[in-house]
């Protein structure tokens, strides 16, 4: 007897998503004259019959593991081991620029300390003096919160107020505050 075996391999196994993934299946044994096999890719979806590689794109980040069912000619069916494929979250750069904050806290008619703004995303507040710009980097899109800015003019203290003062944006976007009284 010659029992038919078969084995799944998978190039590459990580990336960045969208992933597109070569896989193949390599066999031997069995009876007959041909193999064909069916790829299960983890993420829900399938191939119909195959008699060569095929590839497959996982657009979301996440872990799948994919196998195969083989079969010979005659029927004799076998299944493949599992391949792992790990797929991240691709990452980029969100800038935020600001507009309408004096540059400088004034004391006695004269500029004192610098102004400065804040951004917070996933919990993290990330600080710039007035006029400069907030760049982070990120996976996917993310939800951001803009704090208001006291000011003190003189005696006064004043308050602006971002808008937007929150949203989400998207890797390489780039978010413009406006602030105001």
């Amino acid at each position: 007897e010659n029992p038919l075996t078969a084995s799944l391999t998978a190039s590459p196994t990580s990336g960045t998503a969208p992933l597109t993934v070569t896989f193949s299946v390599s066999m031997s044994g069995g009876t007959g004259s041909g193999y064909e096999w069916n790829v299960y890719f983890g993420d829900g979806s399938q191939s119909g019959p195959v008699t060569s590689s095929i590839t497959h794109t996982y657009s979301s980040a996440g872990t799948y593991m994919a196998f195969a069912w083989a079969e010979d000619s005659s029927g004799n069916q076998v299944e493949t081991n599992q391949v792992t494929i790990s797929v991240a979250s691709p990452s980029g750069t969100i800038t935020f620029t600001e507009s309408g904050l004096p540059l400088y806290n004034v004391i006695n008619s004269e500029p004192s300390t610098q102004v400065g703004w804040s951004v917070v995303i996933n919990g993290t507040t990330h600080s710039a003096a007035a006029g400069s710009d907030i760049t982070v980097t990120v996976t996917g899109s993310v939800s951001f919160t803009v704090n208001n800015v006291t000011v003190q003019m003189n005696t006064a203290k004043v308050t602006y107020y971002p808008s937007p003062s929150s949203g989400t944006a998207s890797i390489g976007q780039t978010v413009s505050i406006s602030f105001a009284t």
